[in-house]
């Protein structure tokens, strides 16, 4: 027993690491980041410019298009103009995405989105807007295939910090706490997959998770960890319908 002081031989303990890896994967960190309001995102003025220094324009489209896509902080800002293709007549919208977090490459797999107007926070019609505004930003001959899908004021690549920053300055425009009692950070780099998964699976959405899990790209059961909150969101509203249910009519 390595705890006992004896000694372990390489093979064991490589053995060991492997088996902890094999029964770890999967379930995720101890502490995954907390969602943010979907909604109350959709209320808040965003603007063009960046909200924090070294942040993204257009944060808005940031905000739809992360949550609509289940974007991770890193994919989202490694992302390419190419990744995102338009069937105008269809209206629909493509991402090339990562298939995982070991393929930031995006060579993996395509997410749709057409149109939801009258929607609010429509993907489509926030993919297209957001490409109209790098446009009128940069110049479309700036636009090349290597140019960031969501780059900074200089139409740079924007770091995980300043991504970090606008999820905390987000959090506090929609009255979030950004710690925990403990105060370790409770919003992080899979905020916006967090704040997806509340949004899809609770009222009045309610998408099932195993929708959640293939929009996402998980492959293993921790979307039920990041939308464990939806189901009890509209609770105690759901039992007051039942308990006011007066026919077999109605239950039906």
């Amino acid at each position: 027993d390595m705890d006992q002081g004896y000694q372990v031989a390489d093979i064991i303990a490589r053995a060991h690491g492997r088996l902890t890896l094999s029964v770890q994967r999967g379930i995720g960190p101890p502490q995954q980041s907390e969602p943010l309001s979907f909604p109350k995102l959709m209320e808040l003025d965003f603007g063009v410019q960046p909200l924090v220094d070294h942040g993204p324009v257009n944060a808005k489209a940031v905000a739809v298009m992360f949550t609509f896509w289940f974007v991770r902080d890193l994919e989202g800002c490694m992302a390419k103009l190419p990744d995102l293709t338009f069937n105008v007549q269809a209206k629909v919208v493509t991402w090339r995405l990562s298939a995982s977090k070991t393929d930031p490459g995006a060579l993996g797999c395509e997410r749709q989105w057409g149109c939801l107007c009258p929607m609010i926070g429509c993907p489509y019609c926030t993919a297209r807007e957001h490409i109209e505004v790098l446009e009128k930003l940069f110049g479309k001959e700036a636009l090349v295939n290597t140019f960031p899908l969501f780059p900074n004021a200089r139409g740079e690549v924007v770091s995980e910090a300043a991504m970090q920053a606008l999820v905390e300055h987000l959090a506090r425009e929609t009255g979030e706490q950004i710690h925990l009692s403990s105060g370790a950070l409770r919003i992080g780099r899979h905020t916006w997959r967090s704040t997806a998964a509340v949004y899809f699976s609770g009222p009045p959405l309610n998408l099932e998770l195993f929708k959640l899990q293939l929009l996402a790209r998980w492959g293993s059961p921790v979307v039920v960890h990041y939308a464990r909150l939806s189901p009890l969101q509209g609770l105690t509203v759901h039992i007051k319908d039942l308990n006011s249910v007066g026919s077999l009519g109605n239950i039906v």
